[in-house]
């Protein structure tokens, strides 16, 4: 489809841009001097072909525009990648202007985030949240006025929701299955002793690891899978601390986030020991300096680019005012296992904007 090729090419072209951006911040584009003054007829001149004339049209397809982001957090990396990304590709689409305002997980803020931008005639509501049946009726109220609401990771599903851009958690348990089994059967003779380091109040988390565990089995076999501890670990701290706790020897760490591997590197590093560790999920500069160093017990992880789920995002979205009745409800963005063996460009999507 044109928009999807279109909106690839927006990913990389916003992938440099975004290294320019340093936060993010309300930015309206500066509308540039356009000619509007017709051409001398020539008997040469020729009609534009149907193809060249749809692509001349779709170069920016959102211009003219105002998209707002109603975000919910910039407290970690990952969110703030997010953020630039929506700015980046919303200008490189020909957006007016892309607001971007961050409710710092306060409900009361973010519906008055949604309902502002209803006010102010905004074209578009990007939506990241935690929140389910209590900001409803503030996409609703959006929805009810003609302005397309989509949804970018967080909980909220369904309708009034033009669609909702996620990643496939059993997806990615089963992406760092393969790659573990491969480490364990080039390192360890096909045979693996695992800590688990989980947290299992999150579901989709549970939902990680039971999919990550089964893919071992399988290319493993059963038999050569030993799970010497698995624990529930909230924090860094907790993950630390059952390192500590363990006595029993073990080969390998699986850890359902970055947070818990990085715990579980700290409770290494106390013991004096190392043991390879691999995430289910990561991103940031302390990750990104994990993995690039080969003295690191961080050996590999599963990135969901912020660029990934916000193309998603704007490819939905292209589709929507094409006209298309036909847009999934959920989507699964693309994610990316990342190792110390990968290549660089691979290794430096773990890294922040600068």
């Amino acid at each position: 489809m044109r928009n999807k090729k279109f909106v690839a090419m927006v990913i990389a072209v916003a992938t440099v841009t975004v290294m320019a951006l340093g936060g993010c911040s309300t930015k309206e584009a500066v509308p540039e001097e356009v000619n509007t003054e017709a051409p001398e007829e020539t008997p040469e001149a020729a009609e534009p072909s149907e193809t060249e004339a749809e692509q001349s049209n779709s170069d920016k397809p959102l211009e003219g525009m105002k998209i707002g982001f109603a975000h919910l957090t910039l407290m970690d990396e990952w969110c703030v990648s997010v953020s630039n990304a929506v700015e980046a590709m919303g200008m490189e689409l020909g957006a007016a202007e892309v607001n971007v305002q961050v409710a710092e997980f306060d409900l009361e803020t973010q519906t008055k985030h949604i309902e502002n931008f209803v006010n102010q005639d905004y074209d578009v509501i990007f939506l990241l949240t935690s929140f389910t049946d209590a900001i409803l009726p503030a996409v609703q109220q959006a929805t009810d006025k003609g302005i397309p609401v989509i949804a970018m990771d967080g909980t909220l599903e369904g309708e009034p929701l033009v669609s909702h851009i996620v990643w496939d958690q059993a997806g990615t348990g089963t992406m760092l299955g393969e790659n573990v089994a491969k480490y364990v059967k080039e390192n360890l003779d096909g045979k693996v002793r695992l800590v688990c380091l989980d947290s299992k109040t999150l579901e989709y988390m549970a939902v990680r690891q039971q999919a990550f565990l089964e893919e071992l089995k399988k290319e493993l076999g059963e038999e050569n899978v030993t799970i010497v501890n698995d624990s529930d670990c909230q924090d860094r701290e907790d993950a630390a601390n059952v390192i500590d706790s363990i006595v029993e020897p073990y080969d390998l760490i699986y850890a359902a986030s970055d947070s818990n591997a990085h715990g579980a590197i700290a409770g290494l590093e106390r013991k004096g020991i190392s043991v390879p560790v691999f995430a289910c999920g990561g991103y940031g500069q302390e990750l990104y300096e994990a993995i690039s160093d080969p003295n690191s017990s961080f050996t590999g992880t599963i990135n969901i680019p912020g660029e990934s789920i916000v193309g998603s995002a704007y490819e939905q979205l292209l589709k929507y005012l094409d006209g298309d009745t036909d847009i999934p409800e959920r989507v699964n963005c693309e994610v990316f296992y990342v190792g110390k063996d990968s290549p660089q460009e691979l290794i430096d999507g773990l890294k922040p904007a600068e």
